[in-house]
Protein backbone atom coordinates (compact mmCIF):
# COMPACT_ATOMS: atom_id res chain seq x y z
CA UNK A 1 0.00 0.00 0.00
CA UNK A 2 2.79 2.36 0.93
CA UNK A 3 4.59 1.67 -2.41
CA UNK A 4 1.51 2.46 -4.50
CA UNK A 5 0.93 5.79 -2.67
CA UNK A 6 4.61 6.64 -3.04
CA UNK A 7 4.50 5.81 -6.78
CA UNK A 8 1.35 7.94 -7.20
CA UNK A 9 2.91 10.94 -5.44
CA UNK A 10 6.08 10.60 -7.52
CA UNK A 11 4.10 10.34 -10.75
CA UNK A 12 1.97 13.35 -9.84
CA UNK A 13 5.07 15.35 -8.89
CA UNK A 14 6.77 14.43 -12.15
CA UNK A 15 3.71 15.40 -14.21
CA UNK A 16 3.41 18.71 -12.32
CA UNK A 17 7.11 19.43 -12.88
CA UNK A 18 6.79 18.58 -16.58
CA UNK A 19 3.73 20.83 -16.99
CA UNK A 20 5.44 23.77 -15.27
CA UNK A 21 8.61 23.30 -17.28
CA UNK A 22 6.80 23.16 -20.61
CA UNK A 23 4.50 26.08 -19.82
CA UNK A 24 7.41 28.35 -18.84
CA UNK A 25 9.29 27.76 -22.09
CA UNK A 26 6.70 28.75 -24.69
CA UNK A 27 2.96 29.16 -25.10
CA UNK A 28 0.76 29.80 -28.10
CA UNK A 29 -2.33 32.00 -27.83
CA UNK A 30 -5.41 31.90 -30.04
CA UNK A 31 -3.91 34.35 -32.53
CA UNK A 32 -1.00 31.99 -33.21
CA UNK A 33 1.66 34.19 -31.59
CA UNK A 34 4.41 32.59 -29.60
CA UNK A 35 5.39 34.21 -26.32
CA UNK A 36 8.98 33.75 -25.23
CA UNK A 37 10.00 34.19 -21.62
CA UNK A 38 13.58 35.15 -20.98
CA UNK A 39 15.35 35.64 -17.72
CA UNK A 40 18.96 36.26 -16.93
CA UNK A 41 20.39 35.56 -13.48
CA UNK A 42 19.44 38.40 -11.14
CA UNK A 43 16.98 39.98 -13.62
CA UNK A 44 13.20 39.89 -13.79
CA UNK A 45 11.61 37.64 -16.40
CA UNK A 46 10.52 39.42 -19.58
CA UNK A 47 7.90 38.17 -22.03
CA UNK A 48 8.10 39.36 -25.63
CA UNK A 49 6.04 38.08 -28.52
CA UNK A 50 7.92 36.98 -31.61
CA UNK A 51 5.85 39.46 -33.62
CA UNK A 52 6.90 42.34 -31.35
CA UNK A 53 10.50 41.29 -31.49
CA UNK A 54 10.60 41.18 -35.27
CA UNK A 55 8.68 44.48 -35.56
CA UNK A 56 11.19 46.17 -33.23
CA UNK A 57 14.05 44.69 -35.26
CA UNK A 58 12.46 45.98 -38.48
CA UNK A 59 12.02 49.47 -37.03
CA UNK A 60 15.62 49.46 -35.82
CA UNK A 61 16.80 48.49 -39.30
CA UNK A 62 14.74 51.26 -40.90
CA UNK A 63 16.00 53.83 -38.36
CA UNK A 64 19.57 52.80 -39.10
CA UNK A 65 19.25 53.58 -42.82
CA UNK A 66 21.60 56.48 -43.56
CA UNK A 67 20.10 59.76 -44.73
CA UNK A 68 16.54 58.98 -43.65
CA UNK A 69 14.72 60.39 -40.68
CA UNK A 70 11.93 58.16 -39.51
CA UNK A 71 9.50 59.29 -36.85
CA UNK A 72 6.47 57.76 -35.27
CA UNK A 73 3.14 59.49 -35.80
CA UNK A 74 3.15 60.61 -32.16
CA UNK A 75 6.63 62.10 -32.50
CA UNK A 76 5.58 64.04 -35.59
CA UNK A 77 2.60 65.47 -33.70
CA UNK A 78 4.82 66.43 -30.74
CA UNK A 79 7.24 68.14 -33.11
CA UNK A 80 4.37 70.02 -34.76
CA UNK A 81 3.02 71.13 -31.37
CA UNK A 82 6.47 72.30 -30.28
CA UNK A 83 6.96 74.17 -33.56
CA UNK A 84 3.58 75.84 -33.15
CA UNK A 85 4.32 76.95 -29.60
CA UNK A 86 7.91 78.07 -30.18
CA UNK A 87 7.02 80.53 -32.94
CA UNK A 88 6.07 83.91 -31.47
CA UNK A 89 4.96 87.19 -32.97
CA UNK A 90 6.62 90.47 -32.03
CA UNK A 91 5.48 94.07 -31.70
CA UNK A 92 7.03 97.51 -31.99
CA UNK A 93 7.45 99.64 -28.89
CA UNK A 94 4.10 100.69 -27.41
CA UNK A 95 2.19 99.11 -30.35
CA UNK A 96 -0.25 96.26 -30.78
CA UNK A 97 -0.82 96.31 -34.53
CA UNK A 98 0.26 93.24 -36.49
CA UNK A 99 3.19 93.45 -38.90
CA UNK A 100 3.09 91.59 -42.21
CA UNK A 101 5.51 89.05 -40.72
CA UNK A 102 3.17 88.55 -37.74
CA UNK A 103 0.20 88.06 -40.07
CA UNK A 104 2.15 85.40 -41.99
CA UNK A 105 2.96 83.56 -38.75
CA UNK A 106 -0.67 83.80 -37.64
CA UNK A 107 -1.88 82.53 -41.04
CA UNK A 108 0.29 79.43 -40.58
CA UNK A 109 -1.02 78.96 -37.05
CA UNK A 110 -4.60 79.30 -38.31
CA UNK A 111 -4.02 76.60 -40.94
CA UNK A 112 -2.57 74.29 -38.29
CA UNK A 113 -5.46 74.92 -35.89
CA UNK A 114 -8.04 74.27 -38.64
CA UNK A 115 -6.30 71.00 -39.51
CA UNK A 116 -6.00 69.96 -35.84
CA UNK A 117 -9.47 70.65 -34.49
CA UNK A 118 -8.86 68.82 -31.20
CA UNK A 119 -6.61 71.64 -29.97
CA UNK A 120 -7.30 74.99 -28.35
CA UNK A 121 -4.84 77.86 -28.12
CA UNK A 122 -4.16 80.40 -25.39
CA UNK A 123 -2.57 83.63 -26.63
CA UNK A 124 -0.31 85.24 -24.05
CA UNK A 125 0.36 88.96 -24.51
CA UNK A 126 3.68 90.26 -23.15
CA UNK A 127 5.46 93.62 -22.90
CA UNK A 128 8.89 94.97 -22.09
CA UNK A 129 9.62 96.46 -18.69
CA UNK A 130 9.06 100.10 -19.64
CA UNK A 131 5.78 101.60 -18.45
CA UNK A 132 3.62 100.93 -15.41
CA UNK A 133 2.36 97.47 -14.52
CA UNK A 134 -1.23 98.53 -15.24
CA UNK A 135 -0.35 100.03 -18.60
CA UNK A 136 1.65 96.96 -19.64
CA UNK A 137 -1.12 94.57 -18.59
CA UNK A 138 -3.56 96.52 -20.78
CA UNK A 139 -1.08 96.65 -23.68
CA UNK A 140 -0.41 92.91 -23.37
CA UNK A 141 -4.17 92.28 -23.53
CA UNK A 142 -4.48 94.42 -26.69
CA UNK A 143 -1.61 92.46 -28.27
CA UNK A 144 -3.22 89.13 -27.45
CA UNK A 145 -6.59 90.43 -28.68
CA UNK A 146 -5.03 91.53 -32.00
CA UNK A 147 -3.85 87.95 -32.63
CA UNK A 148 -7.22 86.59 -31.46
CA UNK A 149 -9.10 88.85 -33.92
CA UNK A 150 -6.84 87.81 -36.79
CA UNK A 151 -7.29 84.08 -36.11
CA UNK A 152 -11.08 84.42 -35.87
CA UNK A 153 -11.16 86.48 -39.09
CA UNK A 154 -9.38 83.72 -41.01
CA UNK A 155 -11.71 81.00 -39.73
CA UNK A 156 -10.55 79.65 -36.39
CA UNK A 157 -13.60 79.32 -34.09
CA UNK A 158 -13.47 81.89 -31.26
CA UNK A 159 -14.39 79.25 -28.66
CA UNK A 160 -11.07 77.51 -29.32
CA UNK A 161 -9.04 80.63 -28.49
CA UNK A 162 -8.42 82.36 -25.16
CA UNK A 163 -6.23 85.32 -24.26
CA UNK A 164 -4.29 86.44 -21.22
CA UNK A 165 -1.92 89.32 -20.55
CA UNK A 166 1.22 88.94 -18.49
CA UNK A 167 2.31 92.52 -19.10
CA UNK A 168 5.97 92.75 -18.13
CA UNK A 169 5.81 89.84 -15.66
CA UNK A 170 7.27 87.11 -17.92
CA UNK A 171 10.21 88.57 -19.83
CA UNK A 172 11.79 86.29 -22.40
CA UNK A 173 15.10 88.14 -22.08
CA UNK A 174 16.02 89.59 -18.66
CA UNK A 175 18.26 92.27 -20.20
CA UNK A 176 17.65 96.00 -19.91
CA UNK A 177 18.40 97.22 -23.43
CA UNK A 178 16.57 97.54 -26.76
CA UNK A 179 17.65 94.07 -27.91
CA UNK A 180 16.11 92.45 -24.81
CA UNK A 181 13.02 94.67 -24.90
CA UNK A 182 12.34 93.74 -28.55
CA UNK A 183 12.26 90.04 -27.58
CA UNK A 184 9.90 90.74 -24.69
CA UNK A 185 7.25 92.59 -26.77
CA UNK A 186 5.55 89.45 -28.02
CA UNK A 187 2.59 87.10 -28.13
CA UNK A 188 3.18 83.47 -27.22
CA UNK A 189 0.87 80.59 -28.13
CA UNK A 190 0.14 77.66 -25.81
CA UNK A 191 -1.85 74.66 -27.05
CA UNK A 192 -4.16 72.46 -25.02
CA UNK A 193 -6.59 69.68 -25.85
Amino acid sequence: MRKSVSKGVCAAGFILFLMLFLSSCATTDTAGRTDITTSEPGAAAETVTVEQQSKEQQEAAIMAEPGKQWQTKDQKLLDAINGFQIEKIYFDYDKYDLSSESRNVLSNKAQWLKANTGFKVRIEGNCDERGTNEYNLALGERRAQAAFNFLVTVGVPAERISTISFGEEKPFDPGHDEEAWAKNRRDEFVLSE
